[in-house]
């Protein structure tokens, strides 16, 4: 992406409270059956090469380009989220988990497919749904997201190694689809003399490769992750005069950072 790091720092401060993201932030090795884990971090998507999001920082941006820049990244807008999560073992090598990461609830269980001389591999299985709105002023000038339902899942396959409870290491790589049903209005501009509202319907398919390790103390620990996402999005955006069909792709680093207290 093209943006210099000005711009990219009011990206993440334009953003923060709608911006999204969906660290694992958890070692391969699931909870054991009883025991209960809290996180507390954050996460910053950062948008590291999204074409239609530099297309629509132009003065001359028209409305289908604006459009592209709606249907790629409004159903996951770039900036700085909270990361707030509960993990707990249920018997069976299995885990819930719940996660409240920026406006995005995340409810997922996992379960331990080979854990063997400290490495382990787990499979999970993770539904998504938020509830987004706001301008976007920093991110795409123009655009205003009334309002936004966001709904989707994701599944992930994560290789970890243990060593003594102490310190884990794992990566993991996560296959998702979200689909965004908003209303969104675009303000006039040099090359629209009236603000359009429109009703927009896009599906992103993404994939993502994390890397993560933490630290325990006890009953306490930090963990620290990258994710990189590839996104594909195509979607349509409708108004009275008629509708416009987009597609776009964009890749996203996600860094990571949460502290944990097990009970």
């Amino acid at each position: 992406m093209r943006l210099p790091l000005p711009s990219l720092a009011l990206v993440a401060l334009g953003s923060v409270g709608c911006a999204t993201a969906s660290p694992m932030l958890a070692p391969a090795r699931v909870m054991r059956d009883g025991k209960v884990a809290v996180d507390l971090g954050s996460a910053y998507s950062a948008p590291a090469w999204a074409p239609s999001l530099d297309d629509a920082q132009s003065a001359n941006a028209d409305a289908s380009t604006v459009l592209r820049a709606a249907v790629a990244h409004g159903a996951t807008p770039p900036g700085l989220v909270t990361y707030v999560a509960g993990r707990g073992g249920f018997g069976h090598s299995a885990e819930g988990s719940i996660a409240l990461i920026g406006r995005v609830v995340r409810i997922g269980a996992r379960r331990e497919f080979l854990s063997r001389a400290g490495y382990t591999l787990t499979g999970g299985l993770a539904g998504r749904f938020a509830f987004i709105s706001g301008a976007y002023e920093a991110a795409t000038p123009g655009l205003t997201v009334d309002t936004s339902r966001l709904y989707g899942g994701d599944l992930s396959l994560v290789l970890g190694y243990t060593r003594r409870d102490v310190y884990d290491l794992w990566v993991g790589v996560r296959s998702g689809y979200l689909f965004n049903d908003a209303s969104i209005t675009l303000a006039r501009s040099a090359t629209m003399p009236d603000a359009r509202a429109y009703s927009l319907g896009a599906h992103r398919i993404e994939v993502g490769l994390d890397l993560g390790m933490r630290i325990a103390f006890g009953h306490f620990g930090a963990a620290v992750e990258l994710e990189t996402v590839f996104a594909y999005a195509f979607g349509d955006a409708t108004w009275s005069g008629g509708t416009t069909s987009q597609n776009a792709v964009a890749l996203s680093l996600v860094p990571a950072a949460a502290v944990s207290y097990q009970f």
